[in-house]
């Protein structure tokens, strides 16, 4: 399993234990969350692998329905 597949479940791991429950007490729609969560993680690849790099891993993509997971 690469790296990328380990940061997305565990970016899922912490939704579901730590932020969904919050959110949903204070009515933040699911899938705000999730979309700024996944931004943060794609601000943190780009920012382990400047853009200076010659080996930059391509960026995973997480299609709409695994986001809803």
């Amino acid at each position: 399993m690469d790296w990328g597949k380990l940061a997305i479940r565990a970016l899922r791991n912490h939704y579901a234990k730590e932020v969904r429950p919050h959110a949903e007490a204070v009515g933040i729609p699911r899938a705000e969350i999730l979309k700024a969560a996944h931004r943060a993680l794609e601000r943190e690849f780009d920012r382990a692998w400047p853009a200076s790099q010659e080996e930059k891993p391509e960026r995973i993509r997480v299609s709409d329905s695994r986001r809803d997971a």
